[in-house]
């Protein structure tokens, strides 16, 4: 082998000239004698490896493995959303109640009953998703039943829990009276819900009100010359036996019970949970008459219930038993939503909220409407307004004193309004009975007339 520079033949392992001292390039086209190299020396001969090239074929393959795995989850996602989304519906409409009847018990513990969903839908909170359900039913017991929801603005064919028949309409209600086994079984949609079993002969609903069994599961039994309030869901009997129940009602639905003990013959109020509201230490609790509660002193839309204690008279809230007006007066009665006829001594009075009378002059009896009182005196009837200026010059004449509890329906005398009407009756005792006249004031045009 030659020096590429100066042409010296130099030695096989030479790295250097030892002439020129260039660098010793051999040329691979040339063959190279191997015959003296040893096992140190082969490296030398092998190719170099190029790992830049290796590198990038690598991660060129790996980009390739992962984009086609990529790919293939976008293709698959759709697919696999919408099972999850399909198996997901029930969870979301389940966790969706819950919530709801969540709320719904909480809310009972301080409330009577629910009357729709919109009472308490403020309340519930679930921001998971968007639901809501066009058919929203809170049974009376707190339990919900959902059905025709959207989630999320879709429709879907899920529905929760189970519509229990328990306010419902009167055809699906029927009570059923089995002499030979002395017992009262309650159906609902034909099927046997509760039995009762009675201790005397006598024994059935106690019909008040067109009472309707099916209504808040509470029957009022009268077994015996006993009433109970029975729940004949739980099938038990809420209380000891009374000897009056008179149900409070709006819209055919029952808010709670005035009820009278057998043993005191004191009054309390009990809702329809069972729950007393008010204890039984009342002489009075409205005014009950023929089965029903008189309307002069008993006021469901603003809560207001005349009250008896001790001889004296007041007027508090039926569903909390706060005070209005002081148990300080002979008797009371409701006027209009901001006045009240009390009896001091002998006579009768018109008083505001505060007990402060907005009619100095005392009369027999006064029957307060909107702008208008019907006042007794001197045995006769006047219409007169709230400063007693009279509104007609026609008075009516009267043939008996007024009864607070009448005999029959003979009142002596009564005054009612019908929308820009009120309706004067006046008893006149005969000789076979009673003949009563009437007598039509018109609001609008202050005109009295004989029916």
């Amino acid at each position: 082998m030659k020096c590429k520079n100066c042409g010296q033949e130099l030695a096989s392992d030479s790295n250097f000239c030892d002439k020129c001292g260039a660098k010793v390039e051999i040329d691979e086209a040339q063959p190279i004698d191997v015959s003296d190299l040893g096992p140190d020396n082969i490296d030398d001969l092998m190719p170099k490896k190029h790992h830049t090239f290796l590198i990038c074929f690598l991660v060129l393959l790996v980009a390739i493995i992962a984009g086609t795995f990529m790919y293939l989850s976008l293709q698959d996602e759709p697919i696999i959303k919408k099972k999850s989304k399909e198996n997901d519906n029930q969870t979301i409409i389940d966790d969706y109640a819950k919530e709801i009847e969540a709320v719904a018990s909480s809310y009972l513990l301080d409330h009577e009953l629910i009357n729709d969903f919109a009472e308490i839908k403020e309340l519930v909170e679930y921001d998971a998703h968007d639901v809501s359900c066009d058919n929203t039913y809170i049974n009376i017991d707190g339990t919900v039943y959902l059905s025709e929801c959207q989630i999320d603005g879709k429709h879907v064919d899920e529905v929760y829990g189970r519509r229990k028949n328990i306010a419902t309409k009167a055809d699906a209600c029927d009570v059923v009276h089995d002499s030979d086994e002395d017992t009262l079984q309650f159906y609902v949609d034909k099927e046997l819900i509760s039995v009762y079993e009675c201790d005397h002969d006598k024994c059935d609903l106690y019909d008040v009100t067109n009472y309707n069994s099916c209504y808040d599961m509470i029957a009022i039994i009268e077994d015996g010359d006993n009433k109970y309030l029975y729940n004949y869901q739980a099938i038990q009997n809420l209380l000891d036996p009374f000897r009056e129940v008179i149900p409070v009602m709006s819209k055919d639905r029952y808010l709670g019970f005035i009820a009278q003990d057998k043993k005191t013959e004191k009054y309390g109020y009990i809702d329809t949970r069972g729950t007393v509201k008010l204890e039984f230490d009342y002489d009075r609790l409205g005014l009950i008459i023929n089965q029903k509660l008189n309307e002069r002193t008993f006021n469901l839309d603003e809560d207001k219930i005349v009250v008896a204690k001790n001889d004296k008279y007041g007027v508090i809230n039926l569903s909390t038993g706060q005070k209005i007006l002081d148990l300080k007066y002979d008797d009371a009665y409701l006027g209009t939503s901001d006045n009240y006829v009390v009896k001091d001594g002998k006579k009768y009075y018109l008083i505001d909220k505060d007990g402060k009378k907005i009619l100095d002059k005392g009369y027999d009896m006064i029957f307060a409407f909107k702008n208008v009182l019907i006042v007794s005196e001197d045995e006769k009837l006047k219409i007169v307004d709230y400063e007693g200026n009279k509104l007609v010059d026609k008075e009516i004449d009267l043939y008996m004193t007024y009864k607070m509890e009448p005999i029959g329906n003979v009142f002596g005398y009564n005054a009612k309004q019908n929308i820009n009407e009120i309706t004067i009756s006046v008893d006149k005792s005969e000789v076979d009975g009673y003949e009563t006249k009437e007598y039509i004031y018109h609001i609008d045009t202050k005109t009295l007339e004989e029916k």
